[in-house]
């Protein structure tokens, strides 16, 4: 962790190898603090301008967020911790995994908690009163009153209460009274501690005086709140007053079952889900799911011995056996004899419902803690749930338990790799991962935060610890021995992998599932829907989202979100590695083919290039209208990019991947995925030997460029496709590269050659007679015009392209040209013109879902309004501008903060 502890307990801290670092002002401490009770979730800027800056905050607070924020990550460099702590995430931050006293506070009270549940009194209280210790004042007590900060003050209340009730049990009430009399002038109000009190003071004889302390909390209950007092202080009253023998120190008491394992060393993360559970007292059953090694069993340990003490029954546990390969599932019958003879039943009933009913008997006054690990089945559960209305059963499972009522369900998912690196260092020593961070955190990502396969790569790394992690994570790196190296003594990812699958196997109607997962793993893509898993398994839709929901329940996948299906990086390496040959993935692309040709031409983005010999082989999914098109795209990206480089690797796939490089091109750039679409185009050059297929990588290459404001290089890709074209004799594509070419030359202020780019390609698309090509060739042309101070040139030209592109119907076009024209009057000194023209443009770059073309317009509407003398709108445009530019990563974090904190922002490098 770089050596970095944060502390909130008391005045807010950083200490860097044990010395204080300077934080910066009073608003960066408190934007810290907010991410730090945030406890690793995303903290919105929103969310950060409540607290940080109160109900009127000034107009420029969002780019303050990011001063702050800038400031924090500077005080950590300087301070020379290496990693980047606090991450950007969507439109907030969140602190990544660190050391906080409050964490560890809170893990000591767990900790005391497993010590008291097995009778270890005095070394629980020992570990409380080290918790207790890490508390130097307040809960951040230099910046006044936070949301979250209460949490960890009544944590020290409560640990101090749990800390004196063990004292009691111990027989050091007279050293309690002095710390009990302070705590309880502290807060008069808490009931518990005047209840323990009042007992201590019993004890030492005292017990006059033990009775005028529930007088005083009686009169002030009264008088501050007007409430009686509750059952335990009249509770404690009444056995004062008799003498009861209860309030006496008693020993030999007949010991309760304490049969949960033994906690799992090195055991790390997995708070929020922890949180969680112990948060579920209102509820009998908390079912825990998730796929094979992803640490069920592991959190449910800790979460039982975490809140043990709390039933003072005793606490039951079984293996069910449902994830241990080569071995049947325990019968519910096995079960039950077992907790029936741990709660000192030794006569069990032969028949398996007279055995459940003599449990739900015995438990149904009972406050018991039962713990049911690796169940395969709610039918193997049912029988095995306690009736008492204060017990709690924790049990885990590979399939949902969905049906099991009055559950409770916590899906868990893979551990984040901050937290699987604090795995591995926890497991193999400090001092091998902090030498070599950067192996450290590629084994946890090729262990795709599974906790059991970190498991193992410590295991042989403690083995032979003269390896270095680099050598492990080369054999980690190659895919075809990666389940391979995950193997180590009794310990393997593949054997996890394979007991589920044979269960789901043995599942009535479930084979469909299990051929679907094995061709899942044939594609390397994100996430997947009905539709796509329909053409991996040659069926229809209906029955692909029965499979998908069959593997879902069985966590072979997960549902990421709804019908959008998504797998673990190793079990698709196994899936792979057990199917057997199909065409399931060529089927799968020209699925996903089809339905991209479709949304262009819904997108009005014109029909991608043609290669000759080429036949998409599928009608692709049902697309009605436009906003359905941009809405499978965004949903898509990330799967049309992921399977287009899979593709690109495979010589086999070649024609169909170019085919869909070409086609996505446009496509990504309309949705400011410029950055993939820029990288994919780079990738087909490399491999591409075909002509044509370069040339249109070259020419998609060019527009990238342009959109990432880099006009030599875009320059050079367009000169080249021209170059290409005309070699072939393609004169309609190598006039597009010559128009697009003109872009460049105008950007690196290459006019004379811009203009004559223009005029030939307006020529040559005319006697081709191709209008649209045409009227962005006049578009290019009247912004060449204005570069050159031609506005008597300029404007016809933009007004030409502009008339020609509304007769076409070509929307997103009209929307650029009114850009053009709105930017023109705005440098003609007509700002009032310039932004009703903007307007215009921007309302139709959202209908279009023109992402690039919404901040170009948003940008000019902010230039148009501060000429107006509005500066308040011109800000709130820019800062729109830029929030756009940076979600599409055409703008970087530290440009993105330098442009926020100036009154009158500098145009982005992006809009040239």
């Amino acid at each position: 962790m770089d050596g970095v502890q944060f502390r909130i307990l008391g005045p807010l801290e950083v200490l860097v190898d044990g010395q204080a670092i300077k934080l910066g002002g009073r608003r960066a401490q408190t934007t810290l603090a907010v991410l730090l009770l945030a406890e690793g979730r995303v903290v919105t800027v929103e969310r950060l301008v409540d607290v940080v800056w109160g109900e009127e905050p000034p107009t420029s607070v969002r780019g303050q967020v990011a001063i702050a924020v800038s400031a924090l990550r500077k005080a950590f460099r300087q301070a020379g911790v290496r990693r980047e702590l606090i991450e950007t995430v969507g439109a907030g931050y969140r602190l990544r995994a660190v050391h906080l006293d409050a964490r560890e506070a809170d893990h000591l009270a767990t900790q005391a908690r497993g010590l008291a549940a097995q009778g270890r009194t005095a070394e629980a209280v020992a570990a409380l009163r080290e918790a207790l210790a890490l508390w130097r004042g307040p809960v951040l007590a230099d910046l006044g009153p936070l949301p979250g900060a209460g949490r960890w003050e009544e944590l020290r209340l409560a640990t101090t209460e749990e800390c004196v009730q063990l004292g009691l049990a111990l027989g050091r009430h007279r050293e309690l009274i002095p710390e009990l009399t302070d705590l309880l002038a502290e807060h008069p109000l808490r009931e518990r501690p005047r209840a323990q009190l009042m007992l201590a003071l019993y004890r030492a004889g005292r017990r006059g005086e033990a009775l005028e302390v529930f007088r005083a909390g009686c009169k002030l209950l009264s008088d501050e709140l007007g409430l009686e007092p509750g059952a335990e202080l009249l509770d404690m009253e009444r056995a004062v007053l008799t003498g009861d023998p209860s309030l006496d120190l008693t020993h030999g008491a007949e010991a309760s079952p304490a049969e949960l394992p033994a906690a799992v060393t090195g055991f790390i993360g997995r708070q929020h889900e922890l949180d969680r559970i112990q948060a579920l007292r209102d509820v009998p059953i908390v079912a825990i799911t998730g796929p094979g090694g992803i640490g069920k069993s592991a959190l449910a340990v800790r979460a039982a011995r975490r809140i043990a003490g709390e039933f003072g029954d005793g606490q039951l546990y079984a293996d069910l056996r449902g994830s241990t390969p080569g071995v049947a599932p325990l019968e519910p019958h096995q079960v039950l004899g077992r907790f029936l003879r741990s709660l000192g039943e030794d006569d069990v009933p032969a028949d398996q419902d007279e055995a459940a009913a003599r449990f739900r008997s015995l438990t149904s006054r009972l406050r018991l803690l039962v713990l049911l690990d690796n169940a395969t089945s709610v039918a193997q559960v049912r029988p095995l749930l306690p009736s008492g209305a204060g017990c709690l059963v924790i049990v885990t499972a590979r399939r949902a338990l969905t049906t099991l009522d009055g559950a409770a369900h916590l899906q868990l998912a893979a551990m984040e790799t901050d937290e699987a690196v604090a795995l591995l260092a926890g497991a193999i020593g400090d001092d091998r991962v902090s030498g070599e961070p950067e192996a450290a955190q590629e084994i946890a990502e090729l262990c795709g935060g599974l906790p059991l396969a970190v498991r193992i790569v410590a295991a042989r790394a403690a083995a032979h610890p003269r390896w270095s992690l680099g050598e492990l994570r080369g054999t980690l790196v190659r895919a075809r021995s990666r389940l391979d190296s995950l193997e180590y003594a009794d310990l393997a990812v593949r054997t996890s992998f394979a007991v589920s699958l044979q269960r789901l196997r043995e599942e009535p109607g479930c084979v469909p599932a299990a051929r679907l997962f094995c061709l899942l793993g044939q594609l390397d893509v994100p996430t997947v829907t009905p539709g796509v898993a329909a053409a991996l398994m040659d069926t229809d839709e209906q029955a692909a989202a029965v499979a998908l929901d069959d593997l879902e329940a069985a966590r072979l996948i997960d549902e990421v979100a709804p019908g959008r299906y998504g797998m673990h990086d190793l079990l698709r390496l196994y899936a792979r590695e057990i199917a057997e040959p199909d065409a399931a993935l060529p089927r799968a692309a020209h699925r996903y083919l089809a339905t991209l040709l479709r949304s262009r031409v819904l997108m009005a983005l014109g029909p991608a290039p043609l290669m000759s010999g080429f036949a998409v082989q599928d009608g692709g999914l049902p697309l009605a209208d436009r906003g359905e098109a941009i809405a499978w795209l965004d949903d898509e990206s990330d799967n049309l990019v992921a399977l287009v480089l899979q593709l690109l690797g495979s010589a086999e796939h070649f024609r169909l991947a170019a085919r869909m490089c070409t086609a996505l091109a446009m496509p990504l750039f309309t949705r400011g995925r410029t950055h993939d679409m820029r990288a994919l185009n780079l990738r087909l050059l490399d491999v591409a030997d075909d002509r044509e297929v370069r040339a249109d990588a070259h020419n998609n290459l060019g527009i990238a460029s342009q959109g990432l404001g880099l006009p030599a290089d875009g320059a050079f890709h367009f000169e080249r496709a021209a170059e290409l074209w005309t070699g072939l004799g393609l004169r309609d594509r190598a006039a597009k590269a010559i128009s697009n070419l003109a872009i460049p030359y105008r950007w690196l202020d290459r006019l004379e050659e811009a203009l004559a780019c223009n005029r030939q390609a307006v020529a040559l698309f005319q006697e081709l007679g191709d209008r649209h090509a045409e009227s962005a060739s006049l578009d290019s042309l009247g912004l060449t015009c204005r570069r050159m101070g031609r506005f008597d040139e300029c404007v016809p030209a933009l007004e030409r392209a502009l008339e020609i592109r509304r007769e076409l119907g070509l929307e997103r076009e009209v929307a650029m040209s009114l850009c053009n024209l709105a930017e023109t009057y705005f440098l003609r000194g007509e700002a009032a013109r310039s932004a009703d023209t903007f307007q215009q443009a921007f309302e139709l770059a959202v209908t279009t879902g023109d992402r690039y073309g919404q901040a170009f317009c948003q940008w000019g509407l902010g230039q148009a309004r501060h000429a107006l003398g509005d500066p308040e709108r011109a800000t709130a445009h820019w800062h729109g501008a830029i929030a756009l530019l940076r979600d599409m990563g055409l703008v970087a974090a530290a440009e993105a903060e330098r442009l926020l904190a100036q009154p009158v922002p500098d145009k982005p490098s992006a809009i040239g």
